[in-house]
């Protein structure tokens, strides 16, 4: 029984040594990396980096710009490391337009990269007014930065923040503008009714734009419902195009809304909704669901379009 214990001791010093040498090295890496006064630049050898290969305007909405932004992470740790969080902010020139944070973990070999997807969202407000100066500066490109502060759990040293700034050029965005060019309200009865409307879609941008699965909605005084389709639409680079769009008109309120649209023009209200996929040359802005409104009254608009003319 004795010799058998024996034996056994002696089975489990390997594993202690090998368990030593392990510490040793662990411990030996974090003063190397974390606590040497080289610190600096073993840190900057082995960091984890970050890049940015696109960004990608996904939606246009009344209230909000929604960014994909396609990035990979690189780990040229001599061992495999796991993000707890990236929190990041981002810049088209020194503006901040957006703050947040990536709080999906990624594991990542060693001597390995992963691809991954950051999902932003920037006010529609802030970010028209980035647009006008764009316009006013006449800008067809801007820096896009980001600064992300990475969090990543590291064998022995635990977890350690590190800090990534990203800058990359990209073509300056401007959005489409929509204007009611003119409109005709004709055959206005009861049994049949049309209204024929012209719009104005106007590309302010340096290249070309493409609409499709185009849809104008125009509700008129919360009487009138107005639905119809455009065709695909190509508009040259500093450009507009004037798009005619024919409504049917059958409802149960169309007495109350001709006298409305014939003698109350100042008090008839509207409200349009153009919403289409929009496509570019550049890839900031492939397959993005553009949404744009205008309103006011009917007799706004006609003086509007009287003076245009």
């Amino acid at each position: 029984m004795a010799e058998t214990t024996h034996k056994s001791k002696r089975g489990w010093i390997p594993v202690v040594i090998v368990i030593l040498l392990l510490a040793v090295i662990g411990t030996g890496a974090w003063y190397y990396f974390f606590r040497s006064p080289e610190k600096e630049e073993h840190v900057e050898n082995i960091i984890p980096h970050i890049n940015v290969a696109n960004i990608e305007i996904t939606d246009i909405d009344g209230e909000h710009i929604k960014f994909l932004i396609k990035a990979s992470i690189a780990n040229t740790f001599p061992v495999n490391l796991s993000t707890k969080r990236i929190q990041y902010q981002v810049y088209i020139d020194t503006a901040m337009i957006a703050e947040s944070s990536y709080e999906q973990p990624l594991e990542v070999k060693s001597s390995d990269s992963i691809a991954f997807d950051i999902p932003m969202e920037a006010s529609l407000k802030r970010m028209i007014g980035i647009f006008k100066e764009f316009k006013k500066q006449h800008t067809d490109s801007a820096d896009y930065k980001i600064i992300a502060q990475v969090y990543v759990n590291i064998p022995v040293a635990g977890e350690q923040k590190f800090d990534v700034n990203i800058v990359k050029r990209f073509p300056a965005i401007l959005l489409p503008e929509l204007k009611l060019a003119d409109t005709d309200f004709k055959k206005l009865g009861f049994k049949e009714s049309g209204i024929d409307m012209s719009f104005i879609i106007e590309n302010p941008n340096r290249f070309p734009i493409k609409l499709k699965d185009g849809n104008v909605k125009v509700k008129l005084d919360e009487s009138i419902d107005l639905d119809a389709k455009i065709e695909d639409i190509d508009i040259a680079a500093n450009n507009r195009q004037t798009v005619p769009v024919h409504f049917d008109l059958k409802t149960n309120k169309l007495g109350k809304a001709i006298w409305k649209l014939v003698f109350n023009k100042k008090n008839t209200h509207f409200n349009v909704v153009f919403t289409a996929m929009l496509n570019t040359e550049t890839d900031i802005l492939r397959n993005t669901k553009l949404l744009i409104t205008a309103n006011g009254t009917v007799d706004e608009a006609l003086k509007a379009i009287k003076e245009s003319k």
